[in-house]
């Protein structure tokens, strides 16, 4: 986890119930780069990638207000 905290392309982090403990939204410029950061972890974890092709709706709070 300290390898993937101090890289500023990992913007991200969510602890998820199932299968998979951890959910990393990382930014990168190249596929390079993501290959890198995801050799860098390999020692650690097995890792699933998956790639943003599109945004369908960019992030968004909900309206919470109940009144």
């Amino acid at each position: 986890m300290a390898e993937l905290k101090s890289r500023p392309a990992v913007t991200d982090c969510f602890n998820v119930t199932g299968e998979k403990a951890f959910i990393f939204k990382i930014c990168v410029k190249n596929m390079s780069e993501l290959d890198e950061i995801l050799e860098s972890i390999s020692h650690v974890c097995k890792t699933d990638t998956s790639l943003v092709l599109n945004t369908v709706i960019t992030s968004r709070l909900p309206n919470l207000d109940t009144r």
